[in-house]
């Protein structure tokens, strides 16, 4: 690898100089290609979890990443993230012998970072499957960085592309000559406003303890009088807190005053919301039900500019379609079938890019999978489309993505992933074992899982460099995976997920209860930023049975420390749910609930 310099400063975008993947391809080449023992390695590793058939054409390096692209994803990052995985769990070093290729791979991967950087600042799309929206982008990023406006919001159905044109607009600005710092907010499973004022107030820095909403957005306002950059609070998935008339008016009210408080300020400030409504009260939705609300236009006073998605033009469609499907030296689906395709996804970008993996990996053709759609009408779009792609994994991915439906669509990292998936003790000393990076990876490529790109200012990395990578199931996969869950054959590896996932919990919680008396503020944080998963734990209390509870044993402490927990974030009618059940299980002649809490 030393006779490639991905260090020189001729890597541009311009089409005179070579793309840095190339430049990668050629380098991995040489090291693989050089050492038969390493790549024949490499092959068997790969092949558990692309398919037996992976290593039967893979005579070469060259062969090895055709082979990748066909069966895993055209984006480059996604392959190399899962190549820094592949060789870790190999222990794999350079043929100099002097340092692991992973951290060879590492240094590409800055430098194929730094690419698409570039890229965002000459405004070309930061992912090849960034297909069409040119207008919406056009509009969000002109009605943002201007001045007229305040803030955007994309509302849109479902599936419909609104994270992703939103994530579009913020990395190309984040990237962009005037850069424009990001404050990523995500309201997944979260339903209430003060919610969004701790996640916005710790977004800045500053202290977001109280429980009272005035407080918290006293502290907001102040702090943003010390923002001295361009800043877009990017609010994503708000639909939780508009399932009810009251809580819409309450979100509502505060986007008015807040980007009323923020043009007083003179700061260049800007919010940037998705959703699937649309920014009206719903007493004014429902006077005007016969009359057509405009598909752009100014709302909260003309502080903010509403864009609503609609589904992808049928051009567009195709080439989103093609692009997830393409194959190295393969032809591309006919015209016709595609469009028939894209019809049928309903031109929705999730449910294309679902199937479109499906007919990429080889295991259905683009006219029988057409014939397939066609005879699950009775099912929603994307559930249809879904469906074809989940039939296409092996059994073991297959469980192993049915038991990632237990996170509902809250934010989940490595750790909590291997744990709940088998595959790591909760020693935190333990590596992350690889096996569960090449697995989330893997179900990435296929859309089932989502990562954050916008978690940090900074790049975070899939792999084991940094735990910091949250990961996601989109609310509609998370629908699709419940129905399915529901199956007699999935019953063993859903009880499994569940119950590790509790014991994960018990166990989490217990260990930021001991950080109170070292950092009590940062402890604090921690379990605030675990709520969601904390809700779920109890929710899967109240629905378990005796014998569920009867596989464990739990200290006195922990009851404890459960029971304190419940004190903070349940409501009155929860805790009270929680009690009855508590009651419930501790009833009869089995082992009594109460009683597996041993003495330490």
């Amino acid at each position: 690898m030393d006779d490639v310099d991905l260090n020189s400063p001729n890597v541009e975008n311009s089409d005179t100089h070579i793309h840095p993947w190339d430049l990668i391809r050629h380098g991995l080449s040489q090291e693989l290609d050089t050492d038969q023992v390493l790549f024949q390695e490499v092959c068997q590793h790969a092949a558990q979890d692309l398919g037996p058939v992976f290593i039967q054409s893979v005579n070469n390096a060259h062969e090895f990443f055709e082979a990748l692209h066909s069966n895993l994803s055209n984006d480059e990052v996604l392959v190399l993230d899962y190549l820094i995985a592949l060789v870790e769990l190999v222990n794999l070093h350079s043929h100099q012998g002097s340092q692991p290729l992973k951290n060879v791979l590492l240094e590409y991967k800055v430098k194929l970072t730094k690419y698409r950087e570039d890229c965002a600042r000459i405004s070309r799309s930061k992912a090849e499957e960034f297909i069409g929206r040119t207008k919406d982008l056009q509009d969000v990023e002109e009605k943002l960085t201007g001045k007229k406006y305040i803030g955007v919001a994309i509302c849109g159905l479902g599936g419909i592309g609104k994270t992703s044109l939103a994530t579009e607009v913020c990395y190309r600005l984040q990237h962009a000559r005037k850069i424009w710092h990001i404050k990523f907010i995500n309201m997944r499973e979260k339903k209430d406003l003060i919610d969004l004022y701790r996640d916005m107030v710790c977004e800045i820095g500053l202290d977001c303890n109280s429980t009272e909403l005035n407080d918290l957005y006293s502290e907001l306002c102040n702090g943003l009088k010390g923002i001295k950059t361009r800043t877009i609070f990017f609010m994503d998935n708000l639909d939780d807190m508009m399932k009810t008339a009251e809580k819409k008016d309450r979100l509502l009210y505060f986007l008015g005053n807040f980007c009323k408080d923020i043009k007083s300020m003179g700061t260049e400030v800007r919010i940037l919301v998705t959703l699937r409504q649309k920014l009206v009260p719903e007493d004014k939705l429902r006077t005007t039900a016969s009359q057509k609300i405009s598909r752009g236009a100014e709302r909260l006073s003309g502080l903010m500019y509403e864009v609503e998605l609609s589904k992808l033009k049928l051009k567009d469609g195709v080439n989103l379609l093609k692009a997830s499907c393409r194959r190295p030296l393969t032809l591309a689906p006919d015209n016709e079938v595609c469009q028939n395709i894209v019809n049928l996804c309903g031109g929705s970008p999730l449910a294309i890019k679902s199937v479109g993996v499906a007919i990429r990996n080889g295991k259905v053709n683009p006219e029988m999978l057409a014939k397939k759609l066609e005879d699950f009408l009775d099912l929603d779009i994307e559930s249809r489309c879904l469906t074809q792609t989940f039939k296409t994994l092996d059994e073991s991915k297959q469980c192993l993505l049915i038991k990632l439906h237990v996170f509902g669509t809250a934010k989940f990292d490595l750790a909590f992933a291997a744990f709940v998936l088998g595959e790591k003790s909760m020693n935190e000393t333990t590596p992350i074992v690889s096996e569960t990076i090449r697995s989330m990876i893997y179900l990435k490529s296929r859309h089932f899982v989502e990562v954050d790109d916008l978690q940090k200012e900074e790049t975070d990395d899939i792999t084991t460099t940094s735990k910091s990578a949250k990961f996601s199931l989109h609310p509609l996969v998370h629908k699709f995976l419940l129905e399915i869950a529901n199956q007699v054959e999935f019953e063993e590896p859903v009880n499994e997920a569940k119950s590790l996932f509790i014991a994960y919990v018990e166990k989490k919680n217990n260990i930021i209860f001991e950080n109170f008396e070292k950092n009590c503020v940062m402890a604090w944080k921690k379990l605030k930023d675990f709520k969601v998963h904390l809700k779920t734990y109890y929710e899967l209390i109240q629905k378990s049975s005796p014998e569920f509870w009867n596989k464990g044993s739990r200290t006195v402490l922990t009851c404890k420390r459960v029971s304190e927990v419940a004190d903070l974030f349940l409501e009155d009618y929860h805790k009270f749910r929680l009690l009855q059940k508590c009651i419930e299980l501790s009833k009869g002649d089995q082992r009594k609930f109460l009683e597996t809490a041993k003495l330490t």
